[in-house]
């Protein structure tokens, strides 16, 4: 667009194609070539947005898809507060009130007919605005300026805009393998609590039953020989078979590349950095919370300085490194929370008790607001002075009673955040161990796989 406005005949007395109707053309290309990249954008960010948070519950653990919206809030107000870059730019290159009154007193631009026939000064005499500060552009070269100016920080902001997509290395089969061990770790959680599904048992077991099988494997090479000769014998369905075998020969070598991601997360307790996080947490745990308050925080920041002194030649070096730096940081982060929360007092896990009644207390008050509303309409509808009177009392009372309930609520939640984020090594450790514990009964429910076969086998016959 920066040539094309460039171009662009201001003075309006130019009737060259080149410098008139040619390069409105190409605007209106480029503003098609846009909206069609829009187009793109919005099946695009829905969908990366996605596997980040499937990647986020990979790599932590947790799925913690309402700080999304705090994140989109926070790009919001960085978005309007950049976009006061724009009227800098404005007020920077002729868009203002003293560049607007030179121009109104200026007879060569103010005498200037339009290509519609109107004279400039008839058209601002006409123009009903109390800002004169856009009547600076009848000026072309302020015009031809501030497009080139906005053109040029467009460039800046799409440049800003694509960078992190150079960073984005989450390919479709990182995605897939992604996704089967977030499969795998459901699996087990739900077999811990007793929930796990005949349906979910059969899926994961063959599942890593098929990626044994694989392991190992060579992809095989697919070409378009057997389709080529198919269509050379004019046959339908010699050309429909080629097809259906390159897609399973496809297919087969998208579960070959997908067996060392299952392959890894059944016995990642058994590697080097699986057998690093049990022993840590083995620590941590039998610690107990007490425990916690053994290290200082300048302990903490020296091992967390030893963790990023460590190798990181080999990938396997890389993975312990981060691992070791994260569980590092996160011990340091929870003594200084431990220090702002509990001080010397002992760090005590909250009891639900008191929030459960709390939240009890509040449905009894909604129900009650719900009545008294009732009340007050019927007492409305009688013409009820008295009535209408005392239900508004006990309402504004009970008003009352829910500023001081919120209150109380939000002080026993933050009792709640305040221990996770004062615990969280402890309480990282304890999932963790949960995790591998039900992790050794696979073989166990091997069995029950089999039941589950033979059962629905016999049930089929």
């Amino acid at each position: 667009m920066y040539p094309v406005v460039r171009t662009i005949d201001m003075t309006g007395t130019s009737t060259s194609a080149l410098e008139t109707w040619m390069p409105l053309i190409l605007l209106v290309v480029c503003f098609w070539m846009n909206n069609l990249m829009n187009a793109f954008m919005q099946i695009l960010t829905p969908s990366v947005n996605a596997d980040i948070r499937d990647y986020q519950q990979y790599v932590s653990g947790e799925r913690i898809d309402g700080m999304f919206s705090t994140i989109t809030a926070v790009g919001g107000l960085i978005t309007v507060a950049s976009s006061g870059v724009v009227n800098f730019l404005y007020d920077r290159f002729g868009i203002n009130e003293a560049t607007a009154e030179q121009v109104l007193n200026n007879p060569e631009v103010m005498n200037k007919v339009l290509r519609n026939g109107n004279v400039v000064k008839d058209v601002i005499a006409d123009a009903e605005t109390a800002s004169t500060a856009y009547f600076s552009l009848y000026d072309g070269n302020i015009l031809q300026t501030i497009c080139g100016v906005l053109i040029l920080a467009s460039i800046v902001g799409a440049f800003i805009n694509v960078v992190p997509y150079f960073f984005y290395d989450l390919t479709e089969l990182k995605q897939q393998g992604m996704i089967r061990v977030l499969k795998i770790r459901a699996f087990f959680e739900d077999f811990g609590n007793n929930t796990l599904s005949d349906e979910n048992l059969v899926e994961v077991v063959e599942m890593v039953d098929q990626a044994k099988k694989l392991e190992g494997a060579k992809e095989i090479k697919v070409t378009n020989d057997e389709l080529k000769a198919a269509k050379s014998s004019k046959s339908k369905a010699a050309v429909k078979a080629a097809k259906k075998h390159r897609k399973e020969l496809e297919a087969q070598n998208q579960e070959i590349k997908l067996a060392p991601f299952v392959l890894k997360e059944m016995s990642k307790f058994e590697s080097e950095l699986g057998k690093r996080q049990l022993a840590d947490a083995n620590m941590v745990y039998s610690g107990g919370l007490a425990g916690l308050a053994n290290y200082s925080a300048e302990e903490l920041r020296e091992n967390l300085r030893e963790a990023k002194r460590l190798p990181k030649n080999t990938e396997e070096e890389k993975e312990l490194r981060q691992y070791a730096i994260h569980f590092a940081r996160t011990r340091l982060i929870a003594r200084k929370y431990q220090n702002k929360y509990f001080g010397d007092k002992a760090i005590a896990e909250p009891d639900d008790t008191k929030l459960n009644a709390l939240f009890n207390t509040e449905e009894g008050y909604d129900e009650r607001e719900q009545v008294l509303y009732k009340q007050l309409f019927e007492a409305q509808e009688a013409k009820d002075a008295s009535k209408k009177k005392a239900v508004k009392a006990e309402l504004k009372e009970l008003k009352n009673k829910f500023k001081q309930l919120n209150k109380d609520i939000h002080e026993e939640q933050n009792h709640h955040v305040n221990f996770n984020r004062s615990a969280k090594p402890y309480l990282d450790a304890r999932n963790l161990l949960r995790q591998a514990e039900n992790y050794t009964h696979f073989a166990e429910i091997q069995e029950r796989y089999k039941q589950i076969k033979e059962s629905t086998a016999t049930v089929e016959a």
